[in-house]
């Protein structure tokens, strides 16, 4: 392992996040950016991480996973007495617009996992996760913070989550739902939620921009403006082996597979990484070979 490839993960804060397949216990680690809306993230972090955590993982990786889910959210149509008639962005538009109770939060949780399995476009693994905090505080999104969102993001990104209600600009173009272009609801607040990206990026840089720039201006005479926050904002990077960083790479596929076996976030606490790299990449299991 050539040591100087890995510097720029050194001396930076990050965060640990262990997930469970509910034997044993699997901890991998990101290294935070030091850019403006970045360190507001860790200060809210540092507000909120005490408070009882909330993780969601869509680490649907195989059919029986994909089966399962399908099977939880009929169970939950029934339970809710929801038409059965109606299309995924139906059901996940009526969602949106009810009452948050439990049933209809986890609803939506699963609608989103649903949505991301259906649209494929590699044959790796295409799993993300979330972890938020109970009662969390949040801080009003400024003119600097919309510098930094990102549509494409790569594997391994940490981002923050869109804090907002409903689906964002992004998901209302991937599911070509232009007769609901007018109900998107613009992100204003900056929270401590983190979304993982554990996915491949398209073989172009600019791949899903492109494609919303053609959606948007073919369904609206709107202009595009940098305060529609499109995208997310990136704030930190899973520290993995460098050759990673590409399109195609298969031990990162085989390993991305283990950990869709661990779906339960149980614990979430903040670090500093100094040069401990290799530490860091066994025990994520990212440098030892995966049974």
């Amino acid at each position: 392992m050539d040591y100087n490839q890995y510097r720029f993960y050194h001396d930076r804060p990050g965060i640990r996040v262990t997930f469970s397949n509910g034997v044993e216990e699997l901890t991998i680690t990101y290294i935070l950016y030091n850019h403006v809306t970045a360190k507001k993230f860790k200060k809210l972090l540092d507000i909120n991480i005490n408070n009882g955590l909330i993780g969601h993982t869509d680490f649907e990786d195989s059919e029986s996973d994909y089966q399962m889910l399908k099977k939880e959210i009929d169970n939950l149509i029934d339970k809710l007495n929801i038409d059965k008639n109606l299309s995924l962005n139906e059901l996940h538009a009526l969602v949106e617009n009810t009452t948050p109770t439990e049933d209809y939060v986890r609803l939506n949780k699963l609608i989103h996992s649903m949505e991301q399995q259906n649209v494929r476009y590699t044959d790796e693994p295409l799993i993300t996760a979330t972890f938020d905090f109970e009662n969390s505080k949040t801080m009003p999104l400024e003119n600097e913070d919309l510098m930094f969102f990102r549509i494409d993001r790569c594997y391994g990104d940490l981002c923050m989550g869109y804090n907002t209600l409903g689906k964002h600009w992004i998901e209302m173009a991937g599911g070509d739902e232009k007769e609901r272009i007018d109900e998107v609801r613009i992100q204003k607040h900056l929270s401590s939620e983190g979304y993982m990206i554990f996915r491949p990026s398209f073989e172009e840089p600019f791949h899903l921009t492109d494609n919303f720039v053609n959606w948007y201006k073919k369904n609206t005479d709107e202009k595009l403006k940098l305060d529609m926050a499109l995208g997310y904002i990136v704030v930190g990077k899973l520290v993995m082996p460098i050759e990673w960083n590409t399109v195609y790479c298969e031990h990162r596929a085989k390993w991305t597979a283990f950990l869709s076996k661990f779906k339960t976030i149980t614990n979430v606490e903040q670090t500093f990484v100094d040069d401990n790299i290799v530490d860091i990449l066994n025990e994520s299991k990212m440098i030892n070979e995966i049974n």
